[in-house]
């Protein structure tokens, strides 16, 4: 082939190329756009000029994009327009942590950069030990728990197993995994540690997972003979400055079975988590006629019925609300960890396993909790603690771009405020939630 022709041929090539990346590639990219937007589109999001001044003068419009069938539904009840444009939204609702961008001055996304201190099993409970260390605090309020991530710590707890403070039930959880799969409860720490089970976890360990070991609750409440937690909803509605309020409604779930000391290996008896509970066999009767699901008013009917006395009921949720305050707190430094986290917010889980003397211990945090309204109880509380962690945050924007005050920012409905840094700086243990 002569030069001549060598050129014609490539340009011809250049031609073909421009065609289809002028033609099919964004038909192609259009098609990919509608069935997984955010992916694509949030990445690239700039702040176009001038579209913050119409925000100062009226405020934002409440439009939302949405990733996810269950925040749409509960956030269009809730009187947001929704959009398929990310561009023109006032508010980003994303079902998972994608690292996305939003425009800090008028838009809010429900991300906190840094969720893993706070969510992750593992990083929590090392927080909380030097937390705990620093303000001097004695009392417990989580389980004791054993970090498993790394061979030394393996090694440790080997070594532990031999002591006589190591006996008792232990129950160990992979911080990777949610719905009660993978955990195992040990009644014999010496034992279990010979076993191949033991190796198993610390191959995995070895290659990067992270277990934790917690002392295990051995005299819970009971509920008509069986174990209970509570599910508390929470949200950090701000980290700069740090605004936390607590859902004041949640969800009392049930085991299908009765407790009782021994068989460790039945879920429907030991682990609280209703994923477990559906391998029971009458579990949709069950789930229909209310037993393993319920409020908190349900829940404080039947303690007053057995003679709890309302002050130690009202104590037990102001044990949780300190809880979450103590959790917060010990890390927090490391959830402010990056440059500028304006218009990010976040809405977690907590459970609470409590004992026969409504002693509260705070089992886990959960970092991106289910929406599903699977069951009334659920489906209330859920609606409520999306519709009013939207609502905060977005008092709160409103209030930046208007220049009033933050720190008068009023709870929504269902909701109360139990951190305000921009009223009371450095928020700790030594002061009741306001």
């Amino acid at each position: 082939m002569n030069k001549k022709s060598l050129l014609i041929t490539s340009g011809l090539v250049i031609l073909i190329i421009w065609w289809v990346a002028s033609t099919v590639a964004p038909a192609t990219r259009s098609s990919i756009e509608k069935l997984e937007p955010l992916a694509i589109q949030l990445n690239s999001v700039l702040a176009p000029e001038g579209s913050d001044e119409k925000c100062l003068e009226n405020g934002c419009p409440k439009i939302a994009y949405v990733m996810g069938n269950n925040a749409l539904t509960i956030l269009s009840k809730d009187g947001w327009s929704l959009t398929s444009d990310p561009d023109a939204a006032t508010l980003i609702w994303c079902r998972k942590h994608r690292g996305t961008r939003h425009k800090r001055r008028r838009q809010i996304i429900n991300q906190i950069p840094s969720p893993l201190p706070i969510g992750d099993k593992a990083f929590l409970s090392r927080h909380v030990r030097v937390y705990d260390g620093v303000m001097n605090t004695t009392e417990g309020w989580m389980p004791e728990t054993i970090i498993l991530t790394t061979m030394d710590e393996m090694r440790w707890i080997s070594s532990f197993s031999k002591r006589p403070e190591a006996k008792g039930i232990w129950i160990i959880k992979k911080t990777s995994q949610s719905m009660g799969r993978g955990i195992i409860i040990v009644d014999n720490l010496q034992t279990w540690v010979r076993t191949e089970k033991y190796s198993q976890i610390a191959m995995e360990v070895s290659t990067g997972d992270r277990y934790v070991c917690q002392r295990y609750i051995e005299n819970p409440l009971l509920l008509e003979k069986r174990k209970s937690e509570l599910r508390l909803y929470w949200t950090i509605a701000s980290l700069e400055p740090l605004i936390v309020a607590v859902h004041t409604e949640g969800q009392v779930r049930l085991n299908s079975e009765e407790y009782e000391k021994g068989d460790y290996a039945n879920p429907r008896k030991h682990l609280t988590n209703a994923h477990q509970q559906e391998q029971h066999p009458d579990f949709q009767n069950m789930m229909a006629s209310g037993e393993l699901k319920w409020t908190f008013k349900k829940w404080r009917q039947y303690l007053q019925s057995t003679g709890v006395a309302n002050a130690t009921i009202n104590n037990a949720f102001t044990s949780m609300k300190l809880a979450l305050v103590r959790a917060v707190n010990a890390t927090k430094t490391h959830l402010i960890s990056k440059a500028n986290t304006v218009g990010m917010f976040e809405m977690f889980g907590a459970d609470f396993i409590l004992t026969n003397d409504l002693s509260v211990y705070l089992t886990e945090i959960q970092q991106g909790p289910g929406l599903s309204s699977t069951d009334p109880v659920k489906g209330k509380v859920i609606q409520s603690a999306v519709s009013g962690a939207a609502s905060m945050a977005y008092d709160i924007m409103t209030r930046r771009q208007q220049k009033t005050p933050i720190g008068e920012i009023q709870a929504p409905q269902g909701y109360e405020i139990i951190i305000n840094e921009a009223v009371v700086p450095n928020f700790y243990l030594s002061r009741d939630p306001p």
